[in-house]
This record gives C-alpha cells, structure tokens and sequence, in this order.
C-alpha cells in the first residue's frame, strides 16, 4: 500500500499506469514533432521573415510546454512557481506563435489589407488579454509548490481563454478555406485534378486542426487535468505539422500558377524585329494572316476586312502603299514614383488616302 501511494504520490494528477503511459506518449510525440519542425525549418529556409521565426517560436514554445508538464507531473518536488512559469511561457509561444504562422502566409490568397490587419489585432489583442490573465491566475493558484486546479479564478479564466483561442483559429482557417476556394476558382492556369486535390487537402487540414481543438475544449471541460495538459502540447505539435505541410504546399500552389502565367504571357507576344522580318520577306502571307486575325477577333466590321482584302501592296515597306491606322497605346501608371503617362502611337506614318480608315471616313462610318 505504502507502494502505491508513494507511486500515485509521484505521477501527480495521473492516477493509474494507462494514464502514465499515455502522458509519456503524448509528451514523447510532442518532442519529436517540435525537434522535426525546428531542424527542418534551420536545413531548408534560406530566408528569415516572419514565417520562419513563427515557426521556430511555435516549435521552441511546445519544447518548453511539455517538458514543464513533465517535470510538473514526474517530478513534484521541483520549484512550483517555476515550473509554472515554463508552463506559461512555452503556452505563449505556441498558442500565439502557431497563430502567426497562420497569419504570415496569408497574404498568399488574400490581397485585402483591412482583412490581413484585422487578423493580426486579433491574435494581438488576444494574446494580450488571455495570455496575460491566464498567466497571473496559474502563479496565484500555486500551492505548496504546486498548482492547484480547483483555484477557481485559475479555471475560469483557463476555460475563457482556450474558449477564444479556439474562436481565432477557427476564424483564420475559415477565411484560408474562403480566400483559397475564391482564388483557386478564377485561377484558370491551374490544371483541375491538382486544384481539386488541393483543395481537398486544405479541407482535410482544417477540419483535423478543428478536431484537435475540440479534443482539446472537451478535455478542459471533462476536467481531466493531468490527461489535459500533456494532450497540449502532443495536439499544438500536430497541428503545427499539419499547417507546415499545407501551407508549404499552398505557397507551390501560387508560385506554380504565377510561372504558368509568366510563361504563358512569353508565348503571347513575340519581338518586333522577328515580325517585321517575317512581314517584309512574305507580304503576301502577312496579308493574309491580317484576314484572319481580324475574322477570329470580331472586332472589325465587313468593310474593314473588304479593304484589306482589296488592297494591291506587295510591300510592306512602300510609303505609298496601304498603312493600318489602328493606334496601340501603352499607358504606364503612375504608383507614386513620379513616373508620368506615356501614350504612344506603334503606327507614326499618316495614314494613306487608301486606308480603311479614309474609306470610313468617305462612308460617314
């Protein structure tokens, strides 16, 4: 009997060798998740902004997290007050810091500033206000270096807080799912069997991210305190994966899409010089393929294409033979550099009295 007290006495709030096991588990699982995460963000990221720092304060939060429940539960006899104070700050950096991974790869699929600056005073004001009651409530319910879950401010304000966290996460993954759905329906440069598979993935994610988080408000609620805090740090571990993962793969997304694009835009247009070659060596060809380009465009009535079809030029560098009036203006908007408008005219020869558009003019057209 002396045994088994002196082995409940050791374990803390876990009363029985399943719910040992199951805590070790959960905490070994969160230590290799959080290791993974930090090692693989410092081998790949070239670059440091705020996705990577968010990564590796998210990472280091849920090291910090569960070691501190470890020793809090293995290890009793440790200083209560620090303890706690670990617990606190790795809950932080995860909470908050898994938040601004969320936030920083936003602008990828949302392009509205008051939306992007919303979400960013939310998790602020947030971590401001439940972070910092939730902290002062959990050093006011240390007891005989230990913490004292039944303290009654600590419990309420633990409830609120996870309660809003769980409100913001919800938020952000709604307006990811909105925003990707939006975009990826207008994004004709993406082949349809990979919009839909990513779609589906982003789906998947979010709703794993979302049972996580009841699993989470569900545990609090049961008051199942010990199974609770070391499922913290195993969940906040796996949804950190989870969204690494997808959002790497969203950010391939887009940049595949913004390549296509490019590409397909270097395939539209062609240089200059290599069309006014082809014009001057094959006038008649370039006659024809005027016929064509304006059939397939519309744009020019019957009269026009007549008036092309009759003309006699041979050459394309006679003065005296027929020159399209048609004025392509390029326009360069001014964004705030002190660049002015520049309006040009590709055509700088006066139109001919056989042009298409004299004879329009002749026609009261």
């Amino acid at each position: 009997m002396a045994d088994e007290d002196r082995f409940v006495a050791s374990i803390g709030p876990l009363y029985n060798v399943t719910l040992v096991v199951v805590g070790v588990s959960f905490t070994a699982v969160a230590w290799h998740n959080g290791l993974e995460i930090i090692l693989t963000t410092l081998a790949t990221f070239t670059k440091y902004g705020t996705y990577f720092y968010s990564l590796i304060v998210a990472a280091l939060g849920i090291l910090c997290f569960q070691s501190a429940v470890f020793c809090m539960i293995f290890a009793p006899d440790s200083n209560g007050y620090g303890v706690i104070a670990a617990v606190d700050v790795g809950w932080i950096c995860m909470v908050t810091g898994q938040s601004m991974v969320l936030w920083s790869r936003l602008h990828l699929i949302c392009h509205s500033h008051w939306k992007l600056r919303g979400v960013l005073v939310m998790i602020v004001t947030n971590a401001i206000v439940f972070h910092g009651s939730q902290t002062v409530c959990s050093l006011l319910a240390v007891q005989d270096q230990a913490i004292n879950p039944e303290y009654m401010p600590f419990v309420y304000a633990e409830k609120i807080s996870l309660c809003f966290f769980f409100a913001q996460e919800v938020t952000i993954s709604g307006l990811y799912i909105w925003e990707t759905a939006k975009h990826l329906r207008l994004a004709s440069t993406v082949r349809a069997g990979s919009k839909y598979r990513r779609m589906r993935n982003l789906l998947l994610a979010n709703v794993a991210i979302l049972a996580l988080d009841i699993c989470l408000i569900s545990l609090e609620f049961a008051s199942l305190w010990g199974v609770w805090c070391t499922f913290k740090g195993f969940a906040y571990s796996i949804k950190l994966k989870i969204e690494f993962a997808i959002l790497n793969q969203l950010r391939d997304t887009f940049t595949q899409s913004i390549r296509t694009s490019h590409a397909g835009t270097d395939r539209f247009y062609r240089s200059p010089s290599s069309a006014d070659q082809s014009r001057a060596s094959h006038p008649d060809a370039a006659r024809n393929y005027d016929q064509v380009a304006l059939t397939r465009l519309g744009t020019q009535t019957e009269c026009d294409q007549a008036s092309v079809r009759d003309s006699n030029v041979t050459d394309f560098g006679n003065p005296e033979g027929i020159v399209k009036t048609v004025n392509y203006t390029v326009r360069h908007q001014d964004h705030g550099r002190g660049e002015k408008l520049e309006e040009r005219s590709i055509c700088e020869r006066p139109p001919s009295p056989s042009s298409s558009e004299m004879q329009f003019a002749s026609k009261g057209v």
